[in-house]
């Protein structure tokens, strides 16, 4: 009988060291891929806020541009009426003077706009260059694009956050498998040391279970 206990109580403290090996490496392991998920996620963060403050900076000066184009659009569309006022009235100098400064203005103008004003002006009631379908969005299509690439990589960084916290609770269990592991020992009772050993493994399976869920990352 002492022989058959001697024997269970060598079996089950090799059981109980592989388990703790077993744990501490998986422990490890979740502990540092937690670790690059973090940095995954600050380099993601700070990528992130970089491009959509650039995106802004590019909406802004977008934003001027049109504000820009709508004055000068403003001066043709008085120039215009100046001419045609004038060449109504057979004022040649006036109509000349007019059209010179329409010329000099034009040639300002970028082939966007020049294109949008020949839409105006080809309409059959007064219209704005501003009123062509997605022109003034046009303006801002550089910076919705830097925009959504900021929000992509804001996202991934979620992404990689979301992933780390899940490591984080699998490090929290596994502690806690290492903890009962520890003291299992301690108990006398036979009984009480299954008990412990059983719930342990329990955890340790639940543990990875999370952990193999969360996609494997490298450096």
């Amino acid at each position: 009988m002492e022989e058959k206990s001697a024997r269970f109580d060598k079996v089950f403290e090799l059981i109980i060291a592989i388990l703790l090996g077993v744990t501490a490496v998986i422990t490890a392991w979740a502990a540092w891929q937690g670790s690059l998920y973090d940095s995954t996620q600050a380099k993601y963060y700070t990528l992130g806020n970089a491009t959509l403050a650039d995106g802004n900076s590019r909406w802004n000066e977008a934003s001027q541009n049109l504000a820009q184009d709508m004055s000068i659009w403003n001066q043709i569309s008085a120039l215009q009426v100046d001419l045609d006022y004038a060449e109504y009235r057979g004022d040649t100098d006036t109509a000349e003077a007019a059209q010179y400064k329409l010329d000099m203005l034009m040639y300002s103008v970028s082939d966007e706009l020049t294109a949008a004003i020949d839409w105006a002006n080809a309409q059959e009631n007064y219209a704005t260059p501003f009123e062509m379908d997605g022109f003034i969005d046009s303006y801002y299509e550089d910076a919705s694009s830097v925009m959504d690439e900021g929000y992509a990589q804001i996202e991934q960084g979620n992404e990689a956050n979301n992933w780390a916290d899940k490591l984080g609770l699998v490090s929290v269990i596994l502690a806690v498998v290492l903890f009962m592991l520890g003291i299992v020992g301690v108990f006398q009772n036979r009984r009480t040391k299954l008990i412990i050993v059983s719930v342990s493994v329990a955890a340790l399976l639940f543990g990875v279970v999370i952990m193999l869920q969360v996609p494997m990352t490298w450096l």
